[in-house]
């Protein structure tokens, strides 16, 4: 009872839709566990797309029979590189030749209560060239039973590690096949060993997925042939097809919790225990009240016989004188025979109740075990009912970027930033975010707005732009067909007047001056020194002449009233962008 109680107390199942999300590690976890040298941490390597040979990955690997991984490590990344993101779990290898199993399974409990809480799938990893279960490994999954318990099996998947998938490989076993099939050691055959061992040694009667991942098939020159990385992509997928596809998953409970929840269920025993002894007691002592009358009982008959006897040893002596006196003797034995039969037979009745009653004891103290047992049940469900109203809030995932304003108005009160949320401005990321130390994108600082893209274009920035465009003019003409100006002949005449010869000597400024006052009279006078004079008829005429102006394109055209700034936007409001990073 004590064995069953610890593996149901050590592990719990909870539905996806129950499950409480860890924000600090993503799921799915895969937790992956086997013996000493199978392969655990270079498959946790290649899992996460890294060449499980270089140093940059994030597990250790080493040869040799010791183990390199003395702790619980986990980490965290992309399925294959590339994926969706998820956790996986290397937990040290047991049968290890130092021969710290219990110290490391007690660390193992620790982490995977503490850090890793739940888990989709259960990796354990065998060697495919090993097919016997050895001493060891019948050791280390008796222990992983017995930490787990028999459900462990429910999420559990066997990787088979060390099995050569390149073309070469896959030719000799199918050839070997073929021929001799009695040697065949496919993948087939491989299942069905393991299977029939697991049946036979731990009595599992499911049989179990199976994954033949080739980590090294990662690391170079390998990585360069295409049919192994074809069979490594089908066989991942196997892994992850299983690990998505279970609808519970595997809650972890450590030694600790085991242990209290252990006295608990002790302190609930003995008092059970107190009950059946003390009610066993009361039956101790009335059956021990009623075999010391069965005793007294007894001895009344031997009495009663040592009497009859007597008395029919004297009524043989008086038989003769006295047959009556005999007749009544013999009905007296008669009658003190029947009273023991019947005694004997309420002494026998006796004990049948007192049995009754225990037995009624009995069921009276498996009833109260199953009223635990059903209280038990009872808070398991008021946990589940805790966790589906708990899981009904929705959380944006992480990477989220939404618009934020700390207040409704400028005159309203300031909130503060939500826990889990970071301003996209360019500064740094805080811990615990799995991206801490990293920038987010500045948005808010070069006032950027968001728009749909590829998934490949994700956090491309684009600088602003105008679409190309051009402003056409089909041309225009003016024209002059020509025009002309004429003048016709004219003369123009000068009247008579006197010649007036002055002297000789006469001054000509003095003869102006006295000319222009002369007589009071205005008029006009041409000097002249001879006879009268006039001037010749003449014309002048203007030629006619054209302008012709060509046609021309400007390929300006004019612009309507608009509203100018130093920038091209919609109507819009400022905001804060915010980003999830934990």
């Amino acid at each position: 009872m004590g064995f069953h109680a610890l593996t149901f107390l050590l592990v719990l199942t909870i539905t996806r839709s129950q499950l409480i999300l860890d924000p600090d590690l993503p799921d799915p976890r895969i937790v992956i566990t086997g013996p000493t040298g199978s392969g655990k941490s270079s498959m946790a390597n290649a899992l996460l797309g890294c060449d499980p040979r270089s140093s940059e990955c994030m597990f250790d690997v080493c040869d040799g029979m010791d183990s390199c991984t003395k702790k619980t490590t986990y980490g965290t990344g992309q399925w294959l590189g590339e994926g969706h993101n998820f956790t996986v779990v290397d937990t040290p290898g047991m049968m290890d030749s130092d021969g710290e199993d219990g110290l490391l399974i007690e660390e193992m409990l620790e982490v995977l209560k503490e850090t890793i809480k739940h888990s989709s799938t259960i990796l354990l990893v065998l060697k495919g060239t090993e097919t016997r279960f050895s001493a060891g490994l019948q050791d280390m999954l008796t222990k992983m039973t017995m930490i787990f318990g028999d459900q462990w099996w429910d999420y559990t998947v066997i990787g088979v590690s060390f099995w050569k998938l390149d073309q070469a490989s896959i030719d000799e076993r199918e050839a070997e096949c073929e021929h001799y099939p009695t040697s065949c050691k496919n993948e087939e055959w491989f299942i069905g060993e393991v299977n029939t061992q697991l049946q036979e040694k731990f009595h599992i009667k499911r049989n179990l997925s199976y994954t033949f991942i080739d980590s090294y098939s990662q690391a170079w020159p390998d990585n360069e042939d295409p049919v192994q990385q074809q069979h490594f992509e089908e066989e991942t997928k196997v892994l992850w097809e299983e690990t998505m596809s279970k609808n519970e998953t595997i809650f972890f409970k450590g030694i600790d919790d085991v242990l209290e929840e252990n006295t608990a269920m002790k302190e609930r025993i003995k008092w059970l225990e107190d009950i059946i002894t003390r009610n066993i007691s009361q039956l101790m002592t009335r059956m021990e009240a009623n075999e010391e009358n069965d005793r007294t009982q007894d001895a009344t008959i031997d009495r009663n016989e040592d009497t009859a006897e007597r008395n029919i040893s004297q009524l043989m002596t008086r038989m003769e004188a006295n047959e009556e006196n005999d007749r009544t003797q013999d009905v007296t034995i008669d009658h003190n025979e029947d009273t023991a039969e019947t005694e004997r037979n309420l002494l026998r009745l006796d004990v049948n109740r007192n049995n009754e009653k225990i037995t009624k004891v009995n069921q009276s103290s498996w009833d109260e075990l199953s009223k635990v047992n059903q209280d038990l049940n009872e808070v398991s469900q008021d946990l589940i009912e805790v966790t589906e109203e708990v899981q009904s809030l929705h959380l944006a995932p992480l990477g989220t970027i939404i618009a934020w304003v700390n207040k409704p108005t400028t005159s309203s009160s300031v909130a503060d930033l939500p826990e889990g949320w970071w301003r996209c401005d360019g500064s740094a990321i805080p811990h615990p975010s799995i991206w801490a130390g990293q920038v987010t994108p500045d948005l808010n600082g070069e006032k950027r707005f968001l728009r749909g893209g590829k998934y490949s274009e994700m956090l491309k920035l684009e600088d602003d732009m105008i679409l190309d465009h051009a402003h056409i003019d089909p041309g225009h003409s003016h024209s002059d067909t020509g025009h002309s100006h004429t003048q016709s002949s004219h003369y123009h005449s000068l009247p008579h007047f006197p010649v007036y010869n002055p002297p000789e000597d006469t001054d000509i400024t003095e003869m102006f001056l006295n000319m222009n006052n002369r007589d009071g009279m205005d008029f006009y006078a041409h000097w002249a020194k001879g006879n009268e004079g006039y001037t010749t008829a003449t014309s002048s005429e203007i030629y006619s002449a054209s302008a012709s102006i060509s046609s021309a394109k400007s390929g300006v055209s004019t612009v309507a009233d608009h509203k100018k700034g130093y920038e091209n936007r919609p109507k819009n409001m400022i905001v804060t962008y915010i980003m999830r990073i934990f």
